[in-house]
């Protein structure tokens, strides 16, 4: 099973994903997002999202902030519209205008940094098998991933690519902190 899942959504409103041309809507994505957290809880869940595309009003970005919720994202890629010379969406009228896509992109940010320390905190005490992708840094820790996707920092002088078992101590928005390894790594 899969531990971790990308669902590049876009969007949460439905009006806008037809601006922007996709074929689906929201209720689509909250679909695949009940099946993966039924067969992965524990599972880490990322998407992109876009915001202040044109036309974008604040009901669509609240829609796009209530997908985030429904679907307990806890990563992202987060994009401010950019129009591209010569595309569709650049001759869109309705820019929305750089301050309120700021504005928007910190609310999103902060939607999904809140579901991810709510599911980071979940998983303090838990036994986590971590891959080591870096090794030692300068503050004694290695840098590795649980196999649901999850950055951990954990101390240990096991060299990457090596795989060591330490418990969670602490959570934050964007990685784990494990504490010392059990047993010798493998």
């Amino acid at each position: 099973i899969v531990g971790r899942l990308h669902l590049p959504v876009q969007s949460g409103s439905d009006r806008m994903l037809k601006v922007m041309h996709r074929g689906y809507k929201s209720d689509r994505y909250r679909r695949k997002v009940e099946v993966f957290r039924e067969a992965v809880p524990e599972g880490s869940l990322s998407t992109d999202i876009i915001v202040g595309h044109p036309g974008e009003t604040e009901e669509d970005h609240e829609e796009t902030l209530r997908l985030i919720e429904d679907c307990g994202f806890d990563a992202a890629y987060i994009f401010k519209f950019s129009p591209r010379r010569g595309t569709e969406a650049a001759k869109l009228p309705g820019a929305v205008p750089d301050k309120v896509a700021q504005r928007r992109f910190l609310e999103v940010l902060r939607a999904i940094e809140g579901n991810a320390l709510t599911r980071n905190r979940a998983r303090i005490g838990s036994a986590e098998e971590i891959y080591v992708r870096h090794g030692r840094t300068g503050e004694g820790h290695a840098i590795g991933e649980t196999w649901s996707g999850h950055a951990v920092h954990v101390p240990t002088d096991a060299e990457a690519g090596r795989y060591v078992t330490a418990a969670i101590e602490a959570p934050g928005p964007h990685v784990l902190y494990a504490g010392t390894p059990v047993g010798p790594p493998r």
